[in-house]
């Protein structure tokens, strides 16, 4: 209980310190151990949020590293899925190729079988990709779901199709659209 208490009063400062000085790594990663030593991560979320509405505008490197670690720790640690897809969504608003915050979307819907919000968003990765390489891997996966999980064959084939507009050759996309139009034609 003592030592517990000791953690408490290192958090306490630690917030302290992060109010002083909110852009330094330094205070940054002494007040996320503290929070864990202390068994408090919900005190680190609510000085990440807290600083996140007292931002202007002009802050957005900091405004998105906020929205990173509370969607971080609100998922990791906390286990409060919704906080860390509300964050993850926020960042993809403002920069709608971050990668990372689209993968760890990616994950929670995938991990929460929210395949409807799982095929939002691959359908905003495509809307965004760099590459055709990159625009046609989304577009299998998405197929896949379409097919697979949301039992959508007409949608999958629509995806496959364009995969071939693609790449005319791909060989999967092919055999996966005459097997899509044998399904329909069984009905």
């Amino acid at each position: 209980a003592e030592r517990l208490r000791d953690y408490a009063s290192a958090l306490d400062y630690a917030g302290r310190a992060y109010g002083l000085a909110p852009t330094s790594e330094t205070t940054r990663e002494a007040l996320e151990e503290s929070g864990r030593r202390a068994r408090n991560a919900e005190a680190v979320v609510a000085l990440y949020s807290d600083r996140l509405d007292a931002l202007g505008e002009g802050d957005e490197d900091e405004r998105l590293w906020l929205r990173r670690r509370i969607a971080s720790i609100s998922g990791e640690e906390l286990g409060q899925t919704e906080q860390a897809v509300a964050q993850l969504q926020r960042i993809l608003e403002v920069e709608p190729k971050d990668a990372e915050a689209a993968d760890a979307l990616e994950v929670i819907y995938r991990n929460a079988g929210q395949s409807p919000e799982l095929r939002g968003l691959l359908i905003h990765r495509i809307e965004h990709a760099d590459s055709d390489a990159e625009r046609g891997e989304r577009l299998r996966a998405l197929a896949l779901l379409e097919e697979d999980v949301l039992e959508d064959p007409e949608s999958a084939a629509l995806r496959h199709m364009e995969i071939l507009e693609i790449d005319p050759d791909d060989g999967d996309s092919l055999a996966a659209l005459d097997r899509l139009t044998a399904a329909t034609e069984d009905w």
